[in-house]
C-alpha cells in the first residue's frame, strides 16, 4: 500500500528531525548525524497513529461496484450452442453474430465451459 511507504518515509523525516533538533540541546555539531533510540521510538509511535487513521479513513471509502464483463462474439456463439448441432448450424449462427465462417473440415471445438465438442460425420455433439 502507498500510505505505509509514504509513512515509512515521514518516520524517517521525523526522527532526523528530533535528531537536528537534539543538536540544539547539546549544542554538539558532529560531522555524522545519528538518531537516537529514544527519537526513532518516539517517531514509531506518532506514524503508528498515522498508520492507524490511514486504515481508518481507506476502510470508508466507497467500495468500487464491479463492473460486469462482457462476452466477446465467440463467446456469446459457444454459449449458444445446443448439445447437438450440424456444421450448417454453424455457418448460419457464425453468420448471425458476423463472424466469418470457415471452410468445413473435421474440426474438434473447446468451449468456454471446457467442454469439448467433437465432430460425427457431419453432426457435432457437446461433451
Amino acid at each position: 500500500m502507498a500510505s505505509i511507504r509514504r509513512l515509512g518515509i515521514v518516520c524517517f523525516r521525523i526522527s532526523m528531525i528530533f535528531s537536528a533538533l537534539r543538536i540544539m540541546e547539546t549544542g554538539d555539531l558532529p560531522n555524522r548525524l545519528v538518531c537516537e533510540e529514544r527519537d526513532f521510538q518516539t517517531a514509531i509511535q506518532m506514524v503508528g497513529v498515522l498508520v492507524q487513521h490511514s486504515s481508518k479513513v481507506f476502510s470508508e471509502l466507497p467500495q468500487e461496484p464491479q463492473m460486469p464483463q462482457r462476452k466477446n462474439q465467440k463467446e456469446k456463439f459457444m454459449d449458444a450452442l445446443p448439445a447437438n448441432f450440424t456444421a450448417r448450424f454453424i455457418s448460419k449462427s457464425l453468420l448471425r453474430l458476423t463472424l466469418k465462417p470457415k471452410p468445413q473440415k473435421p474440426i474438434q471445438l473447446v468451449s468456454s465451459r471446457n467442454a469439448k465438442s467433437t465432430v460425427k460425420s457431419r453432426t457435432i455433439t457437446r461433451i
